[in-house]
């Protein structure tokens, strides 16, 4: 199916205009006899209906099949350095729609750039975001989106690679009795250029701590000190090599602000933001070389996605490490009594497992579910049939957005919809130091005890107190897992060495591209 600009020229034509066959051929720039053969050829194709008028006074109509702007703007990516400038100008006055047009512009200046660099590997990858993130700031809300870009700008002291620390910046740590003594490369910058100095790790850390103040998992560090311009020092409480794990979390990424922005060392940069566009490219100062795919360019528009890759061969990489999660959290201070909340969870799992539900008691109050939009198909069916169990239950939806934006405490919930990308072994820790959950549920004891133990006892205790937690939270109703699911990848056939971290997020600069001209069906 080739979708060009002749077919989309013709799409915007009888929007406004009958379809006359002399008039249709004049704004083609192309003669009757050959608008007939693109008809029939098009036809075939099933981008349109093409019905000949017989006789006098018997009108040819035309009836498209498809979504003819998705599809052209898919043809018109996968082709653009086919295209001069010119043309490409020409064709940014057609009709269509913002991000059509914000998606293609992009790309554009993705080509000139490639061509000003005069390098032929060159390329670009789409990806889909459910969000577009404002600000990347490690300290906000973590979510899939904004973990997403920040593993691809930033670089943290340490990076957990399943059972060990590797690292991009330090080129060794030593302790000296409880300090932790660390050596930078001296060669990293950030995207701007600027080398990176131990003092800006130093006030990275101090925001870090001074932000999460009330967290267990830094309470052993009694400060952070600048040794010279590319060492040091971290003063604990007690020597512990786990600092060295929390230091590896996202949260601890290594920034600076510039002109009120804040600007990385990893290997790409923000290029360009607009609602429903990002754009990153690689960061020239990187400390690793250039990668095969040079931007990445996302979109939270899932059918612009799909259609944009429906051309392409790819593969499908199933994830045994990173499981997404779903499951709807109780206010502990709702007005809902235990009983109450055993009886709700009672209908979802009757839901869930498709038995009838047979009311056990009966529910006055009225209480609120919080959902934020844009949630998996398969939970809004759920809440769809939960609240038709429940004559009291009101859902709300809200933007992800103002999710992430406001205290859970500000949204008036008894029931919220949370998804997250955890560690299965690390369950409630993952929740209690990172994300929404921790603005209900930091304040119980067992919470405090959790953070304790993990910070205070060894990995063996772990896995312990995870239970006692889990055990607490569904014996007293707080919580229902409605599904915990592998993450799948799908990536064209021609991209190798696809690595991700522990939560299943790529890391674009990895990715080799091999015999790209046999791959995308050009």
């Amino acid at each position: 199916m080739n979708v060009d600009e002749r077919v989309y020229k013709l799409y915007v034509y009888l929007k406004d205009n009958p379809f006359n066959r002399e008039e249709v051929s004049e704004f083609l720039e192309i003669t009757p006899r050959q608008l007939s053969r693109l008809l029939n050829k098009w036809q075939e194709e099933e981008i349109l209906d093409y019905t000949s008028g017989m006789g006098r006074g018997n009108a040819s109509e035309v009836s498209f099949k498809i979504n003819v702007e998705s599809h052209f703007v898919n043809h018109l990516i996968h082709n653009i350095k086919t295209y001069d400038l010119q043309k490409l100008q020409e064709i940014l006055q057609i009709p269509m729609s913002d991000s059509s047009r914000k998606l293609i512009k992009i790309c554009i200046d993705e080509s000139l750039f490639v061509k000003e660099k005069v390098q032929e590997d060159n390329h670009y990858h789409m990806e889909y975001l459910y969000h577009i993130p404002k600000c990347l700031d490690p300290l906000h809300p973590i979510d899939i989106s904004l973990l997403t870009l920040l593993n691809n700008v930033t670089d943290t002291l340490y990076i957990s690679d399943k059972n060990e620390l590797k690292s991009n910046i330090v080129i060794y740590d030593e302790w000296e009795g409880n300090n932790l003594i660390i050596h930078l490369y001296r060669n990293i910058r950030y995207s701007n250029g600027d080398i990176l100095h131990a003092s800006d790790v130093v006030h990275c850390i101090e925001r870090l701590i001074d932000e999460k103040k009330n967290l267990g998992v830094y309470a052993d560090i009694l400060g952070v000190e600048v040794i010279s311009a590319s060492k040091l020092k971290i003063k604990l409480k007690k020597r512990k090599e786990s600092i060295k794990w929390i230091l590896s979390k996202i949260e601890t990424s290594i920034y600076k602000v510039q002109n009120g922005q804040l600007i990385f060392t990893g290997p790409y940069k923000v290029d360009s933001v607009a609602d429903d566009i990002m754009k990153i490219v690689y960061n020239p100062y990187y400390h690793h070389g250039t990668p095969d795919i040079t931007s990445v360019i996302f979109v939270n528009d899932v059918k612009k996605y799909q259609e944009y890759y429906s051309r392409l061969s790819t593969r499908e990489i199933s994830l045994d490490e990173s499981h997404n999660n779903d499951f709807l959290l109780f206010n502990p201070n709702t007005i809902l009594s235990t009983d109450e909340r055993e009886e709700i969870i009672y209908a979802i799992h009757c839901i869930m497992d498709g038995i009838k539900y047979e009311p056990r008691l009966t529910i006055t109050k009225h209480f609120v579910l919080v959902s934020p939009k844009q949630s998996r198909i398969r939970n809004q069916s759920i809440m769809t049939r939960l609240n038709a169990l429940f004559d009291t239950m009101e859902i709300i939806e809200i933007s992800i957005e103002y999710y992430l934006e406001k205290h859970l405490d500000d949204l008036n919930a008894d029931i919220i919809l949370m998804s997250e990308v955890l560690r299965d072994n690390q369950y409630y820790y993952e929740l209690l130091t990172s994300g929404k959950f921790i603005e209900w549920y930091y304040e119980p004891g067992i919470s405090k005890n959790l953070l304790h133990v993990y910070n205070a006892k060894g990995a063996d205790y772990w896995p312990y107190i995870e239970a006692r937690y889990d055990n607490y939270m569904k014996e007293n109703h707080l919580i229902v897992i409605l599904d915990t699911y592998k993450k799948i990848l799908h990536f064209p056939d021609n991209f190798e060495n696809v690595m991700t971290d522990p939560y299943g997020i790529v890391y674009f600069n990895t990715i080799v591209i091999v015999n790209e001209d046999n791959s995308n069906d050009r």
